[in-house]
């Protein structure tokens, strides 16, 4: 018995419905999760305090152990500047701390510029080093 196109329409629209669905779910838990990490900061900074105000390293509750950590956060103060710090990185012993890396979203742009260049194939030079996962996805305005 054939499926009706009225069926197949609405087993299509539902489909939709439930993609549109988990995808404005994800949202608010993304949302959610930037709230509670904020929270979660919050609540570090509080405990710091007290623990340094009564000037405690450790400390054991419920079957946890806290214990208070000196550590540091680094970053580059200016990202157009990225060719001068690792300049000045090789220059003083820690070049070894610089790794090259590919840009994932680029490396995608590109072999699908490459793709249609070459009738839908990677480029035999490019087709040793990467696999390319053909993905079908659906994009909801």
């Amino acid at each position: 018995m054939a499926i009706s196109k009225l069926a197949k329409e609405k087993k299509m629209h539902q489909a939709g419905e439930r993609l549109k669905e988990l995808q404005d779910q994800k949202k608010a838990l993304e949302a959610e999760v930037k709230d509670v990490k904020g929270d979660i900061d919050a609540a570090n900074n509080d405990l710091v305090r007290i623990m340094r105000d009564n000037e405690t390293v450790r400390f054991d509750y419920k079957g946890n152990t806290y214990t208070l950590i000196d550590d540091i956060s680094v970053s580059t103060k200016n990202p157009d500047s990225k060719t001068d710090f690792h300049e000045a990185l090789r220059k003083n012993g820690a070049g070894h701390l610089i790794t090259e890396t590919v840009n994932s979203a680029k490396l995608t742009s590109f072999v699908k510029d490459l793709k249609k260049e070459n009738k839908g194939k990677v480029p035999k030079w490019l087709d040793a080093y990467i696999t390319v996962d053909p993905k079908e996805t659906v994009r909801i305005k």
